[in-house]
């Protein structure tokens, strides 16, 4: 993945919110821009507190930029949807 690709993604106003999977199929989600720091080479990911576990592994991860495989939009599970009378 290319530095400019992933700034681009980064600095979209508003900001829409992405997963990046890696070589080793780790997928990792950005729900909002400061979850990502950007360096030219590699990223800093922080990694949510999976109940209280935070003790147990770092709170950011670094990838290479080479091992992005693909980013993709994340979908948003509460979003409001519509009735089918429109209400």
């Amino acid at each position: 993945m290319r530095y400019a690709d992933l700034d681009r993604l980064l600095k979209r106003r508003p900001f829409r919110p992405f997963k990046i999977t890696v070589s080793t199929g780790e997928v990792f989600e950005v729900p909002h821009p400061e979850m990502l720091f950007l360096a030219p080479k590699f990223v800093a990911i922080m990694l949510p507190d999976m109940h209280g576990q935070s003790a147990q592994r770092p709170d950011f991860t670094w990838i290479d930029l080479l091992h992005i495989v693909h980013v993709l939009p994340l979908r948003r599970t509460n979003q409001p949807t519509l009735s089918n009378n429109g209400e």
